[in-house]
C-alpha cells in the first residue's frame, strides 16, 4: 500500500465499502494490475454513492480477475455475489460491517471508456497519463474533463455538481482541456465550453446542450465508423444473449400464512439489496388484467363462493397456464434480464395450500401439473409462525384454518429443491437478516457455479 493510501486510511473511520474498495485497489496494485478510476471518486473512499466505474489494461481477462477475486476472498474478506458481462464486467462484492450486516461495493470495469457506444479512450490512452488521487490512480486532468463533459452532454443534463467539478479539472489543465476536447468537438465548441469551464457561466451551455449533443455524436460516428458500428452489433448480441439466461437477476416467491409479515419482509429485503440489482418488482396472484403491482388486503379471503369445476379448469387453462408460461419472458423474464430482483408475495403455488382463496374448485392435479411446466422461482421462501402468532397478528380464517395452512405449507416446500423455512416469530430485522442471507449465498453460489462451468475458476 501506498504511503498517501495509509495516510488516508488512518485519517478517519471508513465504513465496510470504502475499506473493501481501499483493499481491493491494493490488491491490484500489489499484483500489477494497471487501473484507472474514471470518475465520481472526489469523496472516495469516505462516501461511495453509486458504482466504482474503472478502466484496466487491456490485456486483463475475465478469467484473471475471477481467480482474483477468487484466491483472495479471505483477504478481501468479501465474496461475489453478482458478475455480469454486458461489454464490461458489473461485479459486486459482499462484505460484512462492523454492525454484521452486509454492505456492497460494486465496481464496473471495463478495457475501455465507451459513450453512446462510441468508444472515447481505450485503456492504454488512459492508463498512460493516469496519476495518483489519493492513493487511488485517476485520469489525467484533461482527460477526465473530456469525458465527464461528453457524457453530461450526451446525457442532456449537466447539474451543479458536474459544473463545479468541470471547473476544477479545467483549473488544473487550463491550456489541455480545451485540446483535449477537439479530438471530439469542433474547434469552436470546444472552445465555447472552455470558456464556460473558465468563467463559471454555464447558462449558454445548458441552453445549447441538445445542439451540442447532436453535434457530438454526429461526430463520433465520423471519425470511428467502424468502432461505432462493432460496438452497437455487440450490443445487439448481447441483448441477444440475455433472453436465453436466467441467472442475471433473481425470482423469489415468499410463502406463509396471513400475519406471517410477508409484505413486510419482502419490501424490507428488496431494500436491502438494492445495490445488488438494477430495481426490484413486486407481483402478486392472479395478476390483475387491468391492474399494476400488488393488491391491497383482502379481510374475507374465503367469503366469496367457489367457482364451478368447469369454470375453475377453464380459468385456469386459459388464464394462469398462458400467464405462467407464454407470458413468462415479458414479465417476470424482462425484469431478470436486466438484473432485477422479482418478489411474488403470492404466487401460483399459494394456490396448492389455499385454492378457497382464489375461489377454485377444480382438481388439484391441474393446479400441481400447471406449477410443474411454469418457470419456477429461483428461490420459495416460507415465513413460518405458530398459528397462535399468526392469530394475534390476523384473523382473517378461523384459527383451525391457519393451523391446516402451516401444516401445508411446511409440508410443501419440504418438497420442493430451491425451497427455505424462515422463523417468522422473531422480530422483523431478524426474519429480513435471515431472509437476506439465503438469497445472497444463492447469489455466491450461483456465480461460483457459472465460473466453474465456463473452466475459469
Amino acid at each position: 500500500m501506498s504511503e498517501s493510501l495509509q495516510a488516508v486510511m488512518a485519517a478517519q473511520e471508513l465504513d465496510a465499502r470504502g475499506r473493501l474498495l481501499v483493499d481491493v485497489l491494493t490488491l491490484w496494485d500489489q499484483v500489477g494490475i494497471a487501473y484507472s478510476l474514471l470518475h465520481g471518486y472526489e469523496d472516495f473512499p469516505y462516501r461511495i454513492d453509486s458504482d466504482v466505474d474503472c478502466v484496466v489494461s487491456s490485456e486483463m481477462t475475465p478469467t484473471q480477475l475471477k481467480e482474483l477475486f477468487s484466491t483472495h476472498r479471505d483477504r478481501l474478506q468479501a465474496e461475489v455475489v453478482q458478475w455480469l458481462s454486458d461489454g464490461a464486467w458489473m461485479v459486486i462484492l459482499r462484505t460484512l460491517g462492523a454492525d454484521g450486516k452486509p454492505h456492497f461495493l460494486p465496481l464496473h470495469v471495463a478495457r475501455q471508456y465507451e459513450l453512446a457506444k462510441h468508444s472515447l479512450y481505450t485503456a492504454a490512452e488512459i492508463l498512460a497519463s493516469r496519476r495518483r488521487y489519493r492513493g487511488f490512480w485517476t485520469p489525467a486532468p484533461e482527460i477526465a474533463f473530456a469525458a465527464l463533459l461528453t457524457r453530461r452532454i450526451v446525457k442532456g443534463r449537466l447539474d451543479p455538481q458536474d459544473q463545479r467539478r468541470l471547473e476544477a479539472l479545467h483549473r488544473q489543465a487550463p491550456d489541455a482541456c480545451p485540446k483535449e476536447l477537439t479530438k471530439f468537438c469542433s474547434v469552436d465548441d470546444a472552445r465555447f465550453l472552455s470558456r464556460a469551464a473558465q468563467t463559471g457561466n454555464w447558462e449558454q451551455v445548458s441552453r445549447e446542450l441538445p445542439h451540442l449533443r447532436k453535434r457530438l455524436l454526429r461526430r463520433l460516428r465520423r471519425q470511428r465508423p467502424l468502432a461505432w458500428t462493432s460496438n452497437l452489433m455487440g450490443a445487439a448480441a448481447r441483448r441477444v444473449r440475455k433472453w436465453f439466461c436466467r441467472d442475471r437477476g433473481l425470482s423469489v416467491a415468499f410463502l406463509g400464512t396471513d400475519g406471517s409479515g410477508k409484505s413486510s419482509a419482502a419490501q424490507a429485503v428488496a431494500e436491502s439489496l438494492a445495490p445488488v440489482f438494477s430495481g426490484y418488482e413486486r407481483r402478486t396472484f392472479p395478476p390483475g388484467l387491468r391492474r399494476k403491482g400488488p393488491r391491497g388486503t383482502n379481510s374475507t379471503p374465503h367469503a366469496a363462493p367457489l367457482r364451478s369445476y368447469l369454470h375453475s379448469i377453464f380459468r385456469a387453462l386459459a388464464y394462469w397456464l398462458p400467464y405462467s408460461t407464454l407470458a413468462y419472458p415479458i414479465t417476470v423474464g424482462r425484469r431478470l434480464r436486466r438484473n432485477g430482483l422479482v418478489i411474488h408475495d403470492r404466487h401460483l403455488v399459494d394456490a396448492l395450500v389455499d385454492p378457497r382463496r382464489y375461489r377454485y374448485g377444480g382438481p388439484r392435479w391441474l393446479l400441481k401439473a400447471i406449477w410443474s411446466v411454469a418457470p419456477q422461482p429461483d428461490l420459495v421462501i416460507l415465513l413460518d409462525v405458530p398459528p397462535e402468532v399468526a392469530q394475534a397478528r390476523k384473523q382473517e380464517v378461523p384459527f383451525a384454518e391457519t393451523a391446516r395452512q402451516r401444516d401445508a405449507y411446511r409440508a410443501l416446500v419440504a418438497s420442493i429443491p430451491q425451497g427455505h423455512v424462515v422463523d417468522a416469530a422473531q422480530e422483523l430485522q431478524d426474519v429480513v437478516a435471515d431472509v437476506t442471507d439465503i438469497l445472497l449465498q444463492h447469489l455466491e453460489k450461483r456465480t461460483a457455479r457459472r465460473w466453474r462451468k465456463e473452466g475459469q475458476v
